[in-house]
């Protein structure tokens, strides 16, 4: 069984177009979904909490909610709870009870993978000869018409990307950001994968609203504004110049383009 879980706040306008890929699969698998508001606790508590202007009563705002409510696939289980989870951990642990088999895929709403390369990960995590879990390379998006090229710095640091597992009894997150199993194995480098063609495609930083939250959660002052300016460059340009937030996480190198 390929078990997929995301976490999600205003998910749209991507969430919605992740099913009917899933629903290409040939193997079996389900789609565990939480949805809700994230306390800055545990992996997270270096973010901010959540203004209000970003849900509705712990929701989405944006047709998330009501779109998730609206599946039918019995293949698909959606969580919430009446109230703000006690940090992303808590909401991966809540997509991951009952899940002690098969292989595990953390999707996040704005990642996408075609149904071909979802079978050939699940594959690769079940051949006995291959590692535990898998880290992988995506194609990074900073804007709708941007997309990083390097594979230094921003969007492929060393921590980065480690999106399936293997899964046995006892095996749990202890956190979230970075994704780390309380059980450390082998694992199939993004260089092995890269080669496989397993690389998806991150629309991270693809609309204004999910910048504009990304701003004010993880506390990137002056992002949107670099943002815009990025959209209006021209040609090859270097990310540092425009993702200016240096002072906070010096994750925006001078080899990003």
């Amino acid at each position: 069984m390929l078990t997929i879980f995301t976490i999600v706040l205003n998910g749209k306008p991507f969430i919605d177009k992740q099913l009917p890929i899933f629903q290409q699969l040939t193997i079996p698998w389900r789609w565990h979904i939480v949805e809700g508001v994230s306390r800055p606790q545990e992996c997270t508590s270096w973010c901010a909490e959540v203004q209000d202007r970003w849900h509705r009563e712990w929701l989405s705002i944006d047709g998330t909610t009501e779109y998730l409510d609206s599946i039918t696939d019995p293949r698909v289980r959606v969580t919430w709870r009446l109230g703000p989870w006690a940090g992303k951990i808590a909401m991966v642990n809540a997509a991951m009870e009952d899940v002690t088999d098969g292989v595990v895929m953390q999707i996040d709403a704005d990642e996408f993978w075609t149904a071909d390369q979802l079978e050939r990960v699940y594959e690769m995590l079940q051949d006995k000869k291959a590692g535990d879990f898998a880290q992988f390379d995506c194609f990074y998006f900073v804007g709708p018409h941007k997309v990083v090229t390097s594979r230094h710095g921003f969007g492929s640091m060393p921590y980065e990307w480690f999106r399936a597992w293997k899964m046995a009894p006892g095996l749990h997150f202890n956190t979230h950001e970075p994704p780390v199993l309380n059980a450390w194995a082998s694992y199939v480098p993004r260089e092995t994968t890269r080669a496989m063609g397993l690389v998806f495609d991150h629309y991270a930083y693809f609309t204004e609203e999910q910048v504009a939250f990304k701003e004010q959660f993880y506390q990137y002052k002056g992002l949107v504004d670099g943002w815009r300016l990025l959209q209006e460059a021209k040609g090859d340009v270097r990310l540092c110049d425009y993702f200016k937030f240096l002072d906070r996480q010096p994750w925006v190198t001078a080899g990003d383009v």
